[in-house]
C-alpha cells in the first residue's frame, strides 16, 4: 500500500488529541478508532456558550491628564494614573465572551468475543477519509468515515467479509451540564439529540441508520438503536443550530432525506470535491521507499531521537493543507485555535480567535498551498471586527482607526 499521503497507526488513539480529524469547514469529526466501543466526537462551528458580555469602557479622556503629568516631569504620578485607568484589571484579563462547545459523541458498541488483531487506523489526506480495519476471529471488519462538504453529512460505513456478522448498539451522547438541556430519542431508523445551551446555542444532531441484511430495534430506554446480524451498515449524521435556522431539526431531516443513501455515490462526490483542493500541490523531498511503510508514531519517535525522516516533513506539509481544507471553506467561519475540533466544555483559551499571532499562523499555508479560497473566512472575520476595532480606538485612545485588544477578540459580531 502506498502511504505517501496517509497517516498510519497500528493501534487506536490513546486520547482525543490522537484521533483522526475529519471536516467540511462546518461540521467536524474526530475518529478515536476503538473496535469494541468506537467514539466519534462531533462538532459544529456555530455551537458556542456565552460566558460574559464584554464591552470596552471609555478611558481615552484620562490620556490628556496623564500626558500633562508626564510633560511636567511628574513621572510617578502619571504612571500610577496610567496603571489605574488604562491598564486592564484582573477582571478584564479574565473576561471572555464565548466558549466553543462540542456537539456530542457518536458511540458504536460492538461485541468482541475474541481478541482484536491485525488492527490498522489510517487517515487518507488525499481522499479526505479515515479507515479502521481489524480482525476478530476469522472475520475482517472495515469502517470508512468522511464528512461530505457536498451533502453536509458525516458518513460512516461498516462492513465485513462474512455475512450477518455486524451487530452492535449505536447512540448519541453528550456530557451532561447544568447549563444545557438535553433530549435524546429514537424513532424507526432515526436517532436524535436535541440540546439547548443556556446563554448559548440550541442545536440538533440527527442520524439515520441503514442496514443491508439483519434487523434494527430500539433499546428499552428508547435512546439507542440495536443492530443484529447485518451484512453492512451505513450511518449518516448531520448537525444544525438555531444560528442558521429557526427549526434545526427540520434542516437535519431535509439533509438526511436528500435521497442519496448509496455509499458509493456519497464517497465519489466527496472524493471529487476533496481532490479539487488537495491535488493542486504536491511536495516531495525524495524520501526512501522504506520510510513510507513506517507508522506515523514511529516517524514522530524517530524525530524525537533526532533522526528525522524526510517523509515526516512531507506529511506535515500535507497535514497543514488538509486541516485548512477541513476547517475553513468559503461560507464558514475562520479557523479557531483548534480548527473546528473540540471535545471539552471548557477548552483552553475558549478555543476562540486570538489575534496576537494564532489566526495568522492558521493561514500561513493558504497561498503556498494554493488554497486561496480557504482564506475567505479570514477576510470575513477581519471585516466583522472593524466596528468593534473602531470603538476600541475611540474609547481607549481617542483616535480614529482600528485597534484590537489581543490576545482575545470580541465575538459580539461573530457568533
Amino acid at each position: 500500500m502506498k502511504r505517501n499521503n496517509i497517516l498510519y497507526f497500528n493501534k487506536p488513539a490513546n486520547s482525543w488529541i490522537e484521533g483522526l480529524p475529519l471536516g467540511n469547514g462546518n461540521i467536524g469529526a474526530m475518529v478515536i478508532g476503538y473496535a469494541g466501543q468506537e467514539r466519534v466526537c462531533l462538532n459544529h462551528e456555530n455551537i458556542w456558550r456565552k460566558i460574559a458580555d464584554c464591552q470596552t469602557v471609555p478611558v481615552a479622556h484620562h490620556l490628556h491628564v496623564i500626558r500633562q503629568l508626564l510633560l511636567k516631569g511628574k513621572w510617578e504620578e502619571g504612571a500610577r494614573l496610567f496603571e489605574a485607568k488604562l491598564q486592564p484589571t484582573p477582571a478584564d484579563r479574565q473576561c471572555v465572551t464565548e466558549e466553543y462547545q462540542p456537539a456530542c459523541d457518536l458511540i458504536i458498541e460492538v461485541p468482541c468475543p475474541n481478541p482484536v488483531e491485525d488492527y490498522l487506523r489510517m487517515l487518507d489526506m488525499a481522499m479526505g477519509i479515515a479507515i479502521i480495519k481489524y480482525r476478530i476471529g476469522c472475520v475482517r471488519y472495515e469502517r470508512i468515515y468522511f464528512v461530505s462538504a457536498v451533502r453536509d453529512l458525516v458518513v460512516l460505513k461498516i462492513k465485513s467479509d462474512h455475512k450477518q456478522t455486524i451487530s452492535g448498539t449505536i447512540w448519541l451522547e453528550r456530557e451532561p451540564t447544568s447549563g444545557c438541556n438535553l433530549t435524546t430519542k429514537v424513532k424507526d431508523n432515526y436517532f436524535t439529540l436535541e440540546a439547548d445551551i443556556k446563554d448559548g446555542t440550541s442545536f440538533v444532531v440527527e442520524g439515520k441508520i441503514m442496514c443491508k441484511g439483519g434487523t434494527l430495534s430500539i433499546s428499552s430506554d428508547g435512546k439507542k438503536i440495536i443492530v443484529s446480524g447485518a451484512d453492512e451498515i451505513l450511518i449518516l449524521i448531520t448537525i444544525a443550530t438555531d444560528k442558521e435556522a429557526k427549526d434545526p431539526q427540520e434542516v437535519c431531516r431535509r439533509k438526511l432525506l436528500s435521497g442519496v443513501d448509496n455509499i458509493d455515490v456519497l464517497l465519489k462526490e466527496h472524493v471529487m470535491d476533496h481532490k479539487k483542493l488537495f491535488q493542486r500541490v504536491s511536495f516531495s523531498l525524495g524520501q526512501k521507499k522504506e520510510e513510507e511503510n513506517l507508522t506515523t508514531d514511529r516517524l514522530l519517535h524517530s524525530a524525537f531521537l533526532r533522526n528525522s525522516k524526510k517523509h515526516l516533513f512531507e506529511m506535515m506539509f500535507d497535514m497543514g493543507r488538509y486541516l485548512m481544507m477541513a476547517s475553513s471553506r468559503p461560507g464558514t467561519k475562520a479557523i479557531t485555535l483548534q480548527g473546528i475540533w473540540n471535545h471539552e466544555m471548557h477548552p483552553p483559551w475558549q478555543s476562540d480567535w486570538h489575534l496576537d499571532m494564532n489566526v495568522q499562523m492558521n493561514y500561513w499555508l493558504a497561498e503556498v498551498g494554493n488554497l486561496s479560497e480557504c482564506s475567505l473566512p479570514l477576510f470575513e472575520l477581519v471585516k466583522s471586527l472593524i466596528s468593534d476595532g473602531e470603538d476600541n480606538a475611540k474609547n481607549l485612545y481617542g483616535c480614529k482607526g482600528i485597534v484590537f485588544r489581543v490576545p482575545s477578540v470580541s465575538l459580539r459580531n461573530l457568533i
